[in-house]
Parts: C-alpha cells; sequence; structure tokens
C-alpha cells in the first residue's frame, strides 16, 4: 500500500483552503478534509489524530504516524523504524524524569505499527478521552498526552523509546531519514 498522507484542517482561512486544493491537485497520495467548528479547544483534534490510527488499521494501513501537524520528516519514514521483534510496535519519545504526567509521552511524534500492543494503546486511549471529554471542563490541553501515560501504564504497553530530547525537543535519525518535532526556529536549525 502506498504512503498515504492525512491533514484535517479545522477553522482554515480562504488561503488555508486555497492552498490545500492546490497541493491535493498535485500530490495523488495526500487527502485534506477541511472542517468548519464551533469547538475552540484545539486539544479536540490533537485527540482525534490518534482515534483515527485504529480506524486506519482497520483500513489495512501497517504503519501509521501520528504527528504535530508542525512535525518535520526528512527521507523515509519506513527506515527510521526497522523490524526487530514482532511486539515492537509502539515507538514514542518518553521524557524523564516526569513531573506530571502529560510530559512522560510526548504526542508529537509517534509511530505505530498494526500489532497488537498499538491496538491495545489505541483503545485504551480511546477510553480515557471519551471519558475526559464526559466530564465538564474549561480546557482539555494535553489529554493526549496524558492519554498516552495512562494507556502506556493500565495497558503494560511495552514501547521503543525514540531519540535524543529535551522537553518539547525531539529529534530521531537513523542514516539519512530523520524526524524532528520542537518548538519554532530550533525545529529549522536541526535541520540545516
Amino acid at each position: 500500500m502506498a504512503s498515504d498522507i492525512h491533514i484535517a484542517l479545522v477553522n482554515g482561512t480562504a488561503a488555508d483552503f486555497s492552498l490545500a486544493q492546490d497541493l491535493c491537485s498535485r500530490f495523488s497520495n495526500l487527502t485534506v478534509l477541511c472542517y468548519r467548528s464551533k469547538v475552540c479547544d484545539r486539544s479536540i483534534f490533537a485527540n482525534a489524530r490518534f482515534l483515527c490510527a485504529e480506524y486506519l488499521f482497520e483500513d489495512g494501513y501497517e504503519e501509521v504516524c501520528v504527528t504535530d501537524i508542525d512535525a518535520v520528516v526528512v527521507g523515509k519514514v519506513s527506515r527510521l523504524f526497522p523490524k526487530a521483534t514482532s511486539n515492537e510496535d509502539v515507538f514514542l519519545k518518553i521524557q524523564r524524569p516526569i513531573r506530571f504526567p502529560w510530559y512522560y509521552a510526548m504526542g508529537g511524534f509517534v509511530y505505530l505499527r498494526n500489532g497488537e500492543n498499538a491496538r491495545r494503546l489505541l483503545r485504551l486511549f480511546a477510553c480515557y478521552i471519551s471519558s475526559m471529554y464526559a466530564m465538564d471542563r474549561s480546557s482539555y490541553w494535553y489529554s493526549d498526552q496524558s492519554a498516552l501515560f495512562v494507556s502506556l501504564l493500565w495497558g503494560s504497553i511495552s514501547f521503543v523509546r525514540l531519540g535524543n530530547a529535551s522537553f518539547a525537543d525531539f529529534w530521531h535519525q537513523v542514516g539519512a531519514s530523520k524526524v524532528g518535532v520542537s518548538e519554532g526556529k530550533r525545529k529549522l536549525q536541526q535541520f540545516s
């Protein structure tokens, strides 16, 4: 199956929608879904990216990268995660020492293979997020990372720890392929 890229554009401007239309006409493996939403809390969409991953597995995808919108990927992602053992299907950045649960498992780049660990992680994640949204809260920011922390803990999920990282910055490289998630100008510095 070809590598596909799916982007959800929420509450974009006319220029954003025009750019999405232009990109889709140039790249056959790109899908952009454009929505308008009254919901202002960005975390709903940060969580939805994980909820969609299980459906992609059901549709036959063997690998799914869940990333922040501003993650930078150079080269082939599959080269970053060579197949080793059958139970290695969850790859993410872990922040130690943990001071808060939402800083333990960083949600900026999570690589999943269609395996039992990954599916269990996604099911637990969905349960946690469903219960969070049942509560009346003013903000759900960091709930994706809290859900990852709780899911890893409750589900006894084995995972592969990625990269050399500090706080929100994360870099992982194998040969010429690399991925980076960072804040602001630091991302560009890593790839120059």
